[in-house]
């Protein structure tokens, strides 16, 4: 008497199994569920579907996309590092060289080197944008202060320009009238 296996797939569950296993080597490759969906002949509805009811292939999708990433970062790391050659042309005909071989250019990527430096090394070569907060003192008289008090970030942002640029606060209606604050001259 033989057993019965205790997993046993259908032909249905097989096809299953292969075709996620296609989806998610598609995945893999390109990093975007339309196109892996394209690519493995499947409805992009069908990959969330799987979602909801294959608990470890969300752990899968997670994998496949990581390995999408890495092969973007190896890729942007050789046009930064390597470079890319280009062709040469002039006057539309393709140049070569002294031995027949097609002239090119070397170009590397500055900026895919600056985002892979920000990346690897946030703390040296991040943007040096710095927000300062704290409180600040203003000495003004109680209309002007109550005005302030009564904008919005955007709006105080706003007036201090406008008074930077020399228009005259008098422009803020109701700046005689702490109880009537508003911008509406600035608008």
């Amino acid at each position: 008497m033989s057993e019965e296996p205790a997993f046993h797939l259908t032909i249905q569950g097989q096809r299953t199994v292969i075709i996620k296993a296609l989806f998610l080597k598609c995945l893999a490759a390109c990093g975007n569920i339309t196109q892996a969906a394209r690519d493995a002949d499947i409805d992009r509805g069908t990959h969330y579907d799987w979602l909801r009811e294959d608990p470890a292939y969300k752990g899968d999708v997670c994998d496949a996309m990581e390995r999408a990433a890495d092969a973007l970062v190896e890729e942007a790391r050789r046009r930064a590092v390597e470079g890319v050659d280009e062709p040469i042309y002039q006057a539309g005909e393709r140049m070569v060289d002294k031995d027949g071989n097609p002239a090119v250019l070397k170009r590397y990527s500055d900026g895919l080197l600056t985002f892979l430096l920000r990346g690897d090394r946030p703390e040296k070569y991040r943007d040096k944008n710095v927000n300062v907060t704290g409180r600040v003192t203003l000495d003004a008289p109680p209309q002007i202060t109550n005005i302030m008090l009564a904008l919005t970030g955007d709006e105080l942002r706003s007036a201090m320009l406008a008074r930077m640029e020399g228009i005259r606060i008098g422009q803020i209606t109701g700046a005689n009238d702490p109880d009537n604050a508003s911008l509406e001259g600035n608008r």
